[in-house]
């Protein structure tokens, strides 16, 4: 994780059951944008939303899922495709 954005809009508690959103945002082959929303599942009332940066390490190095043609870059791909078409 190379950066981490949390916006608290509503406080919780520990009986309340949360539901969590996980979108990916944006996607490289080296690094990935992930975006986050936490409702309360009782009300809808929207309760965080947040937004991490990661990157990819290998031996201490960036590392391009892309260059380096690992199955892993076809999945991300089309798992950014997804979460932008809603």
């Amino acid at each position: 994780v190379v950066g981490l954005d949390i916006e608290y809009k509503k406080p919780t508690g520990f009986a309340d059951i949360l539901e969590i959103e996980v979108k990916l945002t944006a996607y490289n082959g080296i690094k990935m944008e992930v975006a986050y929303t936490m409702k309360n599942k009782a009300t809808g009332e929207l309760c965080v939303t947040a937004h991490s940066r990661h990157c990819f390490i290998k031996d201490g190095r960036l590392y391009s899922f892309k260059r380096e043609q690992n199955p892993m870059d076809k999945k991300l791909q089309a798992a950014l495709e997804e979460d932008l078409k809603q």
